[in-house]
């Protein structure tokens, strides 16, 4: 391994340098004003820059290449197109000036991850990315139309994961319909949607929508017959959950405003801190039901179910 700290190398001796290491797995570059950087090795299965303050644009010539992040580096806008097809693991965190990256060739790539990429509105992501079970978006606020040009032709289960970004329902509606071994949907903080219906979906069971505050409604279509898991936190405008769909858990927790749940069928249900929550619809296959700080279910003389 190579690691370089606050070094004011350039792109011309940092490839001299790399000369010199035949056989290197990994490269770490901290702390440096260099604005250019163009790798080619063999043997590197490992790459991290970290606040480089002037990084513009990085090629790559590296087919080993596994494991790749790009760390508080927000000058950041050229990176290729294509990717080493051996990479599994890619990162941007703090990349303000990313906007329309595109990602093909990695066939390997399992993790793909943005955090804090303010200009960040339409990654393009390649059908070809068939080994992805992990997608991640965290504060990314300016995400836009869709964010997969076709729908993707995965081979293995994959998680999709927004927090803290600002998304239309119809964004996500494009979520389900182009990521088809998507297992478990999450979005946290996903404060400008107002309403979320779950459709029908070879592969999800599970979704979890935590401190989405403009949330009011959640609908499950009846034809979402895929759909096992439900968890609602903290969604403090929620008013409404409809799930004709038998469903195996529901959970929900602090919302402030939800008063009834009317058609929501699920063999285990779990109620937390929903003090406005009033009645259930009774539901004769339900084999479990928890209730915590619910002060209005369970008021004296209240029927619990209606």
């Amino acid at each position: 391994m190579l690691s370089i700290s606050r070094v004011n190398i350039q792109k011309e001796q940092l490839n001299e340098l790399l000369d010199h290491f035949e056989n290197l797995q990994a490269l770490i570059l901290t702390n440096s004003p260099i604005k250019e950087v163009s790798l080619s090795s063999t043997t590197l299965t490992g790459i991290r820059f970290s606040a480089c303050p002037a990084l513009i644009g990085v090629s790559l010539d590296t087919p080993a290449l596994v494991k790749a992040s790009f760390i508080d580096c927000p000058q950041l806008y050229h990176i290729p197109a294509v990717w080493p097809s051996a990479l599994s693991s890619l990162t941007f965190e703090k990349c303000h000036n990313l906007q329309e990256p595109w990602f093909a060739a990695a066939l390997s790539l399992s993790t793909l991850s943005f955090k804090e990429c303010f200009a960040l509105t339409q990654p393009r992501i390649e059908p070809t990315l068939g080994c992805l079970s992990m997608i991640r978006f965290v504060n990314c606020k300016r995400l836009m139309g869709s964010l997969f040009t076709t729908p993707m032709m995965q081979r293995v289960e994959c998680l999709v994961e927004f927090h803290d970004c600002d998304m239309s329902e119809a964004q996500v509606q494009d979520v389900f319909l182009r990521c088809p071994n998507m297992t478990l949907l999450g979005m946290n903080g996903v404060a400008s949607l107002t309403q979320l219906m779950i459709p029908m979906h070879p592969s999800c069971r599970g979704v979890s929508l935590t401190s989405c505050e403009a949330l009011e409604r959640v609908q499950v279509t009846p034809q979402a017959h895929q759909l096992e898991h439900l968890k609602v936190d903290t969604c403090s405008a929620l008013l409404t959950i409809e799930s004709p769909t038998f469903l195996r858990r529901v959970e929900v927790s602090n919302c402030a405003t939800l008063e009834t749940l009317q058609h929501v069928y699920a063999n285990m249900m779990v109620l937390r801190q929903n003090p406005l929550l009033k009645r259930l619809h009774p539901n004769m296959q339900m084999h479990q039901l928890a209730i915590s700080h619910c002060q209005s279910l369970t008021a004296p003389q209240q029927p619990l179910f209606y």
